[in-house]
């Protein structure tokens, strides 16, 4: 009797796992880094563009948007 049970929860745990399990993530070819979060970034007091807190500011460029 007990080894009837404990047949029956291991198919019960292998059918839950196939149907209810999360799917496996995709893997994408090359590498590719992490954006960054926009919280992290900082404004450039010249010309209003965002960017990483240690990168140079590049001003050169025209503002954006009307």
């Amino acid at each position: 009797m007990l080894s009837k049970l404990a047949i029956t929860a291991l198919v019960g745990l292998l059918v839950w796992l196939v149907f209810f399990r999360r799917p496996a993530a995709k893997r994408r070819g090359g590498t590719k880094k992490a954006l960054p979060h926009p919280l992290s970034l900082a404004r450039c007091p010249g010309c209003g563009v965002y960017r990483l807190p240690e990168a140079p500011c590049d001003c050169t460029r025209p503002p954006k948007g009307p």
